[in-house]
């Protein structure tokens, strides 16, 4: 169930609480502790609807222009101190793991695409392998180069129209 769902699902609860309260008449006006009650109990459900239902796991692609800064921006995130940084050959793989406030382990997948050159193959890997649910996709360019600025958003974008158009067809 989708977060939007939950909140429509929540307030159609709430609607149905006070319809219930009101049929008795003027005398069954519902005092506040009930409403608070009702509220509280609600929010309970919510919490543990949002645990069961959300995912653990998310996956972070990563691609834009070559020397744009890719890797140290995932570097910076994963809060690494690598003062040199190598070219990405094809595609890279990392990931993240913490345990929040008494919830299970949460994990953070970054897949880093070195180039977008004949990337069409490469980009269906951390698709097919986390799922298309799951996965933020994070376009980098370099604002440096304006001749390239529109080639490279255009050949991420269809690159990444394309590969998830193909796993949608499956």
């Amino acid at each position: 169930m989708r977060l939007p769902q939950i909140f429509l699902s929540w307030h159609k609860r709430i609607l149905r609480m006070f319809e219930k309260s009101t049929e008795g008449g003027d005398n069954a006006t519902p005092s506040i502790q009930d409403i608070a009650g009702r509220l509280a109990e609600e929010q309970q459900r919510l919490r543990q609807l949002e645990a069961t239902s959300m995912p653990k796991e998310r996956t972070l692609l990563v691609l834009g222009s070559k020397c744009v800064g890719k890797s140290t921006a995932i570097n910076k995130f994963f809060d690494r101190e690598e003062h040199t940084t190598r070219p990405t050959l094809a595609l890279e793989y990392s990931f993240g793991r913490r345990i929040g406030s008494g919830r299970s382990p949460q994990v953070m997948n970054v897949w880093e695409l070195g180039s977008l050159d004949n990337a069409d193959q490469l980009l269906e890997v951390p698709m097919r392998t986390h799922g298309l649910q799951q996965l933020a996709v994070f376009i980098m360019v370099d604002l440096s180069q304006p001749q390239r600025f529109w080639t490279d958003l255009e050949c991420a974008y269809k690159g990444l129209r394309d590969t998830s158009q193909e796993l949608l067809h499956e």
